[in-house]
């Protein structure tokens, strides 16, 4: 726990250009109205999905961010994320990071393998997913549509991606699913070449409740 406590503060104090860029979308979402009233469980708990969440470094970025942001209109958090791969080192730091920094404040985080393409996410109202995948083809037509069969009603849902042909074919397939979206750009990347490689977060798709 101390080693992960020690690397989080550091990584707050200086984030590197990924963390920049997650950091500049959340907000960009949340200036667009995304995490105004999300819904909740019948127990007053924001279920939070993170699909295809891989080691899910966006922790200590993402969650005090919404334990502050929904504070008064919740009573807890439940996190939620999935991946193929099995990340036994993160996931358990992550998990126990969770517990003794925001544990108090009601916020918990489970992390699992999973199969998306076989099988639905925990359903949400909340689902943050980055970087699928989607022009490599393969499973990634099932896993979206997975991932947007999980939402619960009223849910949010957004992925991110690094390109705008990434972020294009990924509206696509929520639009052949029958779910409206709209794609934003990263302010952070204001001003950069539109060919730059590498450009985590740079572009956001925003499914509509």
């Amino acid at each position: 726990l101390e080693s992960t406590l020690i690397w989080v503060r550091k990584r707050l104090a200086s984030p590197d250009a990924r963390d920049a860029a997650y950091q500049a979308m959340v907000m960009l979402l949340d200036k667009n109205g995304f995490f105004a009233g999300l819904p909740v469980d019948s127990s007053g708990v924001l279920v939070v999905s993170a699909p295809f969440c891989q080691e899910f470094s966006e922790a200590p970025l993402l969650l005090p961010f919404l334990s502050e942001r929904v504070e008064g209109t919740a009573t807890g958090i439940a996190v939620h994320g999935s991946d193929v791969n099995h990340q036994p080192y993160w996931w358990g730091s992550w998990e126990e990071w969770t517990r003794h920094t925001l544990g108090s404040r009601g916020v918990s985080l489970q992390l699992r393998k999973q199969d998306l393409e076989r099988e639905q996410p925990q359903r949400a109202g909340l689902i943050i997913a980055c970087h699928p995948e989607v022009t490599n083809g393969g499973p990634w037509l099932a896993i979206l549509a997975n991932v947007l069969k999980s939402r619960t009603p009223g849910a949010r849902c957004a992925f991110t991606n690094f390109y705008r042909a990434e972020a294009e074919a990924t509206a696509r397939i929520c639009r052949a699913e029958g779910a409206s979206c709209q794609i934003l750009e990263n302010p952070f990347y204001a001003g950069r070449n539109p060919t730059e490689v590498g450009t985590c977060h740079r572009f956001a798709v925003i499914v509509d409740p």
